[in-house]
């Protein structure tokens, strides 16, 4: 988070990527829309997450094989 905190929450492969939104969003911390998560899905590129994203599944976004950790930055 922004202020260096940090949260945990577990999704399925099958949950859409509007969940992590809500989830950051319902915190508080940081206005709706004013951020992306970025992943480290494969070595290069790393890819970021967007609004535009958040109606595919983390299985079509790539993220399937392991524990991945997301990355909130501000835009």
């Amino acid at each position: 988070m922004p202020d260096g905190s940090r949260r945990g929450r577990r999704f399925l492969k099958l949950d859409r990527l509007q969940p992590f939104f809500d989830f950051i969003d319902v915190g508080g911390s940081v206005k709706p829309g004013t951020y992306k998560l970025a992943g480290q899905v494969r070595p290069y590129p790393r890819r970021a997450f967007s609004d535009g994203d958040s109606e595919l599944s983390l299985g079509e976004l790539g993220l399937t094989s392991k524990p991945e950790a997301l990355f909130m930055e501000l835009v």
